[in-house]
């Protein structure tokens, strides 16, 4: 293996070392001494790993190629959970390693699905340690997107000549560079968040763990009764800021931060198709909210908090992050609605997951085209995707990036039935895995959806939603590149 990614993976590790140790910290300054044990004793296994690494391969850098980084990222994203996980089953808080395992990945790939059964029960430096590792998956998101995805094709990523740091073969420099210019405003978004959940009156643990988990669009709850339980409006449009924000392109926060004369959301079009769908959600899932409550034997909705809770619920939708500030009492969301949400997702070079609405543009567009073309055989028109022009060279991996998505979700909702998952659960799982919108099951199956489903699963179904969520996050045709590059090399 490519000395550079082992003495990569060894910094990641050491970061997580690092997150641990404060853990204990904050775990004693709570008064939760057993807790404070586990993570001093967790950090000081992963910190002697860590140092192994750094130790082992100081000084024996080598270019890396796609291949490597492609390497790097599997690494990382299965790799540090087998240490954040540690803590929840040493504590017996999940008690199997492969449901802690679960839980670890879940965060860092900030899906939010979720084993545990009763959050109210859980020490509070759990709950801590969990938001963190969505935030910290948050930021190895922004840096998977730049370092792996956008500097090799621009059907993956229509901004890539924007992207900062990256230099071609040199994996460290690339690391730090894009460190150094995405990370502080990732980080100071989600400190612009935790002052105003703060100021609307949240409890001080409560809003930094929303504060992390909207953000990084990861969905994570702080209570059993979530959002809900607060009863403030204030504060479920500070979240709705923050998780569009997640969903929306880091490069165009850094470009209005800094004030360049161009680059910010300004000419990034998919902010504007992000928010347009994000309305259109929002008044279908209010007037179905108004209309299904209407008809019900409970006191019916009245329309400003249906269109409140649609709102949220949408952009939660759309932004994968799959928060809910409706009580258990409400509708639950059309399943094709969720389906449909999830699957479009944020736009590049963001903390969300799905398809990402470049894409899904690219494809629509293509589709207009050739509905033109049927009326207009010999016309010649220009195809446009949000804003941006795109040849046929473009659709191509776009087409392919769909079919193995699609497949890949019928595969692990193949396994999921064989486990004895019914039908909705186990498509609406597997397409919440890729993804990466766990939370969102529970809003098309009900009360209690997700946190029922995911706790009571086999560990075969764990152990490939574990897989698909990896996969989402690390976008399959990467993988597919990776293992046709090792195939080729092996014949």
């Amino acid at each position: 293996m490519n000395a550079t990614v082992l003495l990569l993976f060894g910094w990641a590790l050491s970061v997580i070392a690092g997150f641990l140790a404060i853990m204990a910290v904050t775990a004693a300054g709570f008064g939760e001494f057993e807790p404070a044990k586990v993570f001093v004793f967790t950090a000081m296994i992963t910190a002697f790993f860590a140092t192994a690494l750094l130790a082992g391969f100081r000084g024996r850098n080598a270019r890396a190629g796609r291949a490597a980084t492609t390497v790097l990222m599997l690494l990382i994203w299965f790799g540090l959970p087998v240490f954040a996980a540690m803590p929840f089953f040493a504590l017996q808080v999940i008690p199997t390693f492969s449901g802690a395992y679960f839980e670890a990945v879940s965060g860092l790939t900030t899906t939010g699905a979720t084993v545990i059964q009763s959050l109210d029960d859980m020490p509070r430096s759990i709950i801590l340690w969990r938001a963190l590792l969505q935030g910290i998956g948050g930021g190895l998101t922004l840096l998977t997107a730049v370092l792996l995805l956008a500097p090799f094709d621009a059907a993956l990523s229509p901004v890539q000549s924007t992207v900062p740091g990256y230099e071609a073969g040199d994996l460290p420099k690339s690391v730090l560079s894009t460190s150094r210019d995405i990370l502080p405003v990732y980080v100071a978004l989600i400190m612009f968040c935790f002052a105003g959940l703060l100021l609307s009156g949240l409890p001080v643990v409560d809003a930094i763990v929303y504060a992390l988990t909207s953000v990084s669009t990861g969905g994570f709850s702080a209570t059993n009764a979530g959002i809900s339980s607060y009863q403030a409006p204030i504060a479920e449009l500070i979240l709705c800021l923050a998780m569009l924000a997640g969903a929306t392109s880091f490069l165009a926060h850094r470009a209005d931060l800094i004030r360049l004369p161009a680059g910010g959301h300004a000419d990034v079009p998919e902010t504007r198709v992000l928010l347009a769908i994000a309305l259109l959600a929002a008044l279908v899932l209010g007037a179905i909210t108004v209309v299904e409550s209407a008809s019900s034997i409970d006191e019916p909705t009245n329309p400003f908090n249906a269109l409140r809770y649609g709102a949220f619920r949408a952009i939660s939708l759309i932004t994968t992050t799959g928060l809910d500030n409706a009580p258990t009492t409400a509708v639950a969301v059309p399943f094709v609605v969720v389906l449909g949400l999830i699957m479009i997702g944020g736009a590049a070079f963001s903390t969300s997951g799905g398809l990402k609405i470049f894409r899904v543009s690219v494809l629509m567009a293509q589709a207009h085209r050739e509905l033109k073309r049927l009326i207009h055989p010999h016309a010649v028109s220009r195809a446009r995707a949000a804003g941006k022009s795109f040849s046929i060279e473009t659709v191509k991996p776009v087409w392919s990036l769909l079919f193995v998505f699609l497949f890949t979700a019928g595969l692990i909702a193949l396994v999921l039935a064989l486990q004895g998952e019914s039908y909705e659960t186990a498509l609406m799982a597997a397409l919440a895995a890729l993804s990466n919108a766990g939370p969102a099951m529970g809003m098309a199956l009900g009360e209690g959806g997700s946190v029922h489903n995911f706790a009571t699963m086999t560990q075969v179904s764990k152990l490939t939603l574990t897989a698909g969520m990896v996969i989402g996050r690390l976008e399959i045709l990467a993988v597919l590149g990776l293992v046709g590059w090792w195939w080729h090399n092996r014949i």
